[in-house]
């Protein structure tokens, strides 16, 4: 289901003035209703939700980088960029060495 809202709290109001789209489902496996709020009006309820399950996998996965990883930052802003290494590179170098220690403790060796 989804209709079109307009904030009316003072400080919701102030950040997004415009009219948005509210649009709630209900998620049978974990029996519950989730609200999203969009300004894209021609996506589907389902559609929707699936943006923002996508999303929430992204987010978990950054999580798991930052805390098993020990990276801080992923974007790099201002004049550092040139100084410290590219997100990617910090990515992937350190994907590297977790996987070295995790093949070494899978083998027996850790």
């Amino acid at each position: 289901m989804a209709k079109i809202v307009k904030f009316t709290g003072l400080k919701k109001k102030k950040k997004y003035p415009e009219l948005i789209r509210q649009v709630v489902y209900y998620d049978s496996i974990g029996n519950r209703t989730l609200v999203f709020y969009t300004n894209n009006m021609s996506l589907t309820a389902e559609e929707v939700s699936e943006l923002y399950k996508n999303r929430w996998s992204v987010e978990l996965f950054f999580k798991w980088l930052k805390q098993h990883l020990h990276i801080r930052g992923l974007l790099a802003v201002q004049d550092t960029w040139t100084t410290r290494p590219k997100p990617l590179d910090e990515v992937s170098k350190r994907l590297g060495q977790y996987n070295t220690v995790l093949l070494k403790f899978v083998n027996g060796g850790g």
